[in-house]
């Protein structure tokens, strides 16, 4: 094992990364909602991606752009934490007698902080989804919150529907994170950044 990187401890890396995961997804919700409401098709985002926004807010209000926001921001507070912990500890454990990290070992540690973040969160994630399109059966509402999303998904389609497009998430997730996680390795000696 190298130099390892003392800026910031475990616990450190675990809360601020899931502090900048809330914030950034609160701040993006309403985008999310109209992404999600135009992949499923609904009426409401026919009319292009601008109109859909009116008619969104004329039909449920200011509050519909934060629909399933919660449990995003349950599920991303813990992925962000433990991607960013996962990430600073394989750097620690991979990096070279001087602190620096490889192209290649930072791409690893990205993308398996990326892998373990995922998968320690896939259910969350799902039921986001569900939470925000709900209404687009019909106008009803068939969850009251996360705990009952979870509870009746587990009971009326068995626990493997929490997680349903896992695979597709990891394999998407390997060089998203660490592609990521890559970049800023390599680009913070260019600007001139210390690396530790």
């Amino acid at each position: 094992m190298g130099k390892s990187d003392t800026r910031l401890t475990f616990t450190q890396n675990f809360i601020s990364g899931g502090i900048a995961g809330v914030f950034s997804r609160t701040f993006t919700s309403p985008l999310d909602v109209v992404k999600i409401l135009a992949q499923v098709g609904t009426a409401d985002t026919k009319q292009g991606f601008l109109k859909s926004f009116s008619n969104i807010y004329q039909k449920e209000g200011l509050k519909a752009f934060w629909k399933g926001n919660g449990v995003a921001c349950v599920r991303l507070f813990p992925y962000n934490a433990v991607q960013f912990a996962t990430f600073h500890w394989l750097k620690n454990a991979l990096a070279d007698a001087n602190g620096k990290l490889g192209a290649l070992s930072a791409a690893f540690s990205g993308a398996m902080g990326g892998v373990f973040a995922a998968v320690s969160t896939y259910p969350l994630d799902m039921i986001k989804t569900r939470l925000t399109i709900q209404k687009e059966h019909g106008g009803a509402k068939l969850y009251d919150g996360i705990a009952d999303a979870l509870v009746k998904v587990a009971r009326q389609e068995g626990v493997g529907a929490l997680y349903k497009g896992l695979l597709t998430t990891v394999i998407g997730v390997i060089p998203f994170a660490g592609g990521t996680f890559m970049a800023y390795e390599i680009l913070n000696p260019i600007w001139g950044k210390e690396n530790l």
